[in-house]
């Protein structure tokens, strides 16, 4: 490697660095930003729902219904985890299992009006921590942010585990 590639290769570790230096910051200013006594009022509201629960309410209010493998796929989670995740979510009457009538093998998992509602209670208040956050952004720079975020986000699959393995070694 020379010299010019070694430059550009440490001024992009710095850049790394910094990004995960920010994490904990990031955390820092939404937990600032996040309105006193909400936590406490969601999770009673919620009846001691986890956030990955919170997960398998948002994608439900985002598709509507999805069968218990579609489910386990949008988590990244093994359908076993996924059935757990929904049993407990039946139990809090927050989702139902609604078998198709066109094809009695299919169940698809559904949201209740009540998890309807706290997903969009909870889904306002997430809208509200980032637009304080963002506050200090211009049109401009938003935009820039989000589409680089979604590029990181709609980026190739990683496999962490194995990454974390091999540096770790």
């Amino acid at each position: 490697m020379n010299d010019s590639a070694l430059a550009v290769s440490a001024a992009r570790e710095d850049l790394l660095e910094r990004l995960v230096d920010l994490q904990p910051r990031m955390r820092q200013r939404f937990d600032a930003v996040l309105p006193r006594g909400l936590c406490a009022t969601v999770s009673a509201d919620l009846g001691g729902v986890t956030q990955h629960q919170i997960e398998v309410l948002q994608t439900l209010a985002r598709r509507g219904r999805v069968t218990m493998h579609e489910l386990a796929a949008l988590l990244g989670v093994g359908p076993s985890s996924a059935t757990q995740l929904v049993d407990r979510l039946i139990n809090r009457q927050l989702v139902e299992r609604h078998t198709d009538p066109a094809d009695r093998r299919l169940v698809w998992i559904v949201a209740t009006p009540r998890a309807e509602l706290l997903t969009s209670r909870f889904g306002e208040v997430k809208r509200e921590i980032v637009r304080t956050l963002a506050g200090g952004l211009t049109d401009a720079e938003l935009a820039t942010f989000v589409a680089l975020l979604a590029k990181l986000a709609d980026g190739p699959h990683i496999r962490v585990a194995s990454a974390s393995k091999e540096g770790l070694q």
